[in-house]
């Protein structure tokens, strides 16, 4: 909760001064403006996914920029060869966000007939997605999740969520794909996840994360056999140029935060909120 003068209660009462607000605006805009049902509002806030990711694809390919690795992208696929001369069938990458990383599994993917993409956020799918598309034209690519069902293409980007449910996850033979790759492989320890990669037989599972010590208490590691094969984070990065530097600003607090439980990797989140309601101060 926000304590903040202008903030109100969000109630029945409140609803309904919003409405004559909103009633009273919708009248000051062009005429055909007001015509537009509920739905037709609603298509212009809440547009389809891929409809959205569509328009990006059409602006980028105005551009025939040939794709091609660069800088950390080009050492960390030189480890990968590496890992895979060597006979590992498992890794992990750690680089820093904005490094690249889906762009390098897609490099990478081009040796692999057909590849599963793994992520637990829908905006990623898509931007893989094309992300794969620019690096590969002539692959066919689909979407896995609640809404799209498209497990027949040369590349998948598949839902954890969708994927891990036993009736989704028989659809597919074991070694139904050569190359899995997992984004954010931090979270590769949860239930669904292990679900996920103890059931698939691939030729090579490819592990992307920026944070590898986020693991909540579980050995991530272990996943991919402790075997990480090429690792930047933000620091070097930073070094060498790739990434910008930045500057943290903090901000004072002197509350005593000692009266809440700590859990281990976490605060007891209903004892700081009434913690901060008592003091009468935002949760932020």
């Amino acid at each position: 909760m926000f304590y903040f003068e202008q903030t109100v209660s969000l109630n029945e009462l409140t609803l309904k001064s919003y409405q004559k607000v909103y009633e009273e605006k919708r009248q000051q805009v062009p005429e055909f403006v007001r015509w537009w049902t509920e739905d037709d509002e609603k298509s212009l806030m809440l547009a389809d996914d891929r409809q959205e990711v569509s328009k990006v694809a059409e602006t980028r390919e105005e551009y025939n920029t040939l794709i091609e690795p660069r800088g950390p992208q080009i050492d960390a696929l030189q480890a990968l060869d590496n890992t895979v001369e060597e006979g590992y069938d498992k890794a992990m990458i750690v680089m820093s966000t904005g490094l690249g990383k889906t762009y390098l599994a897609a490099f990478f993917a081009k040796k692999y007939k057909k590849v599963l993409f793994i992520a637990h956020r829908e905006e990623i799918l898509f931007q893989a997605q094309q992300s794969f598309k620019h690096v590969m034209p002539d692959k066919s690519r689909g979407i896995l999740n609640g809404k799209y069902k498209e497990s027949e293409e040369d590349h998948v980007f598949a839902s954890i969520f969708t994927l891990s449910s036993d009736r989704q996850l028989k659809t597919f033979d074991p070694d139904e794909f050569d190359l899995i790759i997992v984004d954010e492989f931090h979270h590769a320890a949860a239930n669904s996840y292990s679900r996920v990669i103890e059931y698939f037989e691939p030729a090579f599972l490819l592990g992307l994360t920026a944070t590898p010590d986020r693991m909540e208490g579980k050995d991530v590691f272990a996943i991919c056999e402790g075997n990480i094969a090429f690792q930047m984070h933000f620091l070097e990065a930073i070094q060498i140029g790739w990434l910008a530097p930045f500057k943290y600003y903090g901000i004072y607090d002197d509350t005593d935060y000692s009266q809440i439980t700590w859990l281990g990797t976490s605060i007891n989140s209903q004892e700081h909120w009434l913690f901060v309601h008592l003091l009468n101060k935002p949760l932020f």
